[in-house]
């Protein structure tokens, strides 16, 4: 789940890594948020009961920052391969139809390069590159029979669902140029 939220999230097992942004938690008597550049820990009394959304949210704001420092923007976007060259981002909210403008076009022979959050770049002259996403697709709950397409798997959490597709589906994470931008808008009636 966490992976539909934070783009390039890997989960290591204990050693010797090389990382840019380490996020611990621990659940102890105290409250604390200690900030060491690139190694940040967060400390509560969780005992156990610790919300994952609020572990999310709490993950997305370091690593937003990490990104903004080095010039990457997190967009709240899909992005596409579709005929012609370069990516299409699908930008808005929660809600806009992202998703559905998403799987259609898939069905179309789109490929995707990010499902709900992207990462870009804007070069001196202007030209935005998506350098990296995420490759979950998030939709709300009650919407998910209607995108009952080839998903390799799907959770439910709260109010909303976050699935996979198939392998064939996704494009490399490779940086793309960013060609066209556009702000769907669904009316369900």
């Amino acid at each position: 789940l966490l992976a539909a939220y934070l783009p390039g999230l890997q989960f290591l097992p204990r050693g010797n890594w090389t990382f840019d942004l380490h996020i611990v938690y621990e659940d102890r008597d105290c409250f604390e948020f200690y900030d060491g550049g690139h190694s940040v820990s967060i400390c509560d009394q969780w005992q156990g009961e610790s919300s994952l959304m609020d572990l999310l949210f709490l993950s997305y704001g370091v690593a937003r920052r990490a990104w903004l420092q080095k010039g990457i923007y997190p967009v709240h976007a899909a992005a596409l391969k579709m005929a012609g060259d370069g990516l299409t981002l699908l930008v808005g909210h929660s809600g806009t139809g992202k998703t559905a403008v998403t799987l259609s076009s898939v069905a179309g022979g789109a490929r995707v390069f990010s499902g709900n959050k992207t990462l870009v770049t804007l070069d001196d002259t202007g030209v935005m590159q998506a350098v990296g996403g995420t490759r979950p697709i998030t939709c709300k709950l009650e919407d998910m029979d209607r995108h009952q397409s080839g998903y390799a798997f799907k959770v439910a959490y709260g109010s909303r669902s976050a699935f996979m597709l198939k392998d064939g589906d996704y494009m490399s994470l490779a940086p793309q140029t960013v060609r066209r931008l556009v702000l769907p808008r669904l009316n369900d009636g």
